[in-house]
């Protein structure tokens, strides 16, 4: 039950994570701070969608899922 509840958290932070990456620009115009937070956050997102490569957070949840005793899923985040 603890990794599936892991694996549920890991799945919020993952849609923040995205969230962030997306809507990033508009949190930087009300604080110019955020600017910190989102390049990187965008540069990241650019690279694993440009390049195709696997975020290590999907792997991560899938692990705990299969700890759980769930299958986990073959595709990607959004895919998904």
């Amino acid at each position: 039950m603890l990794y599936r509840l892991a694996a549920d958290t890991l799945v919020l932070l993952h849609l923040c994570f995205i969230l962030l990456v997306l809507f990033g620009g508009l949190m930087v115009l009300w604080r110019h701070r955020a600017l910190f937070i989102h390049l990187p956050a965008l540069a990241w997102g650019l690279a694993v969608e440009g390049l195709h490569l696997q975020c290590p957070l999907t792997d991560w949840e899938n692990h705990l899922r299969r700890a759980a005793g769930d299958a986990g899923y073959p595709s990607g985040f959004i895919e998904h």
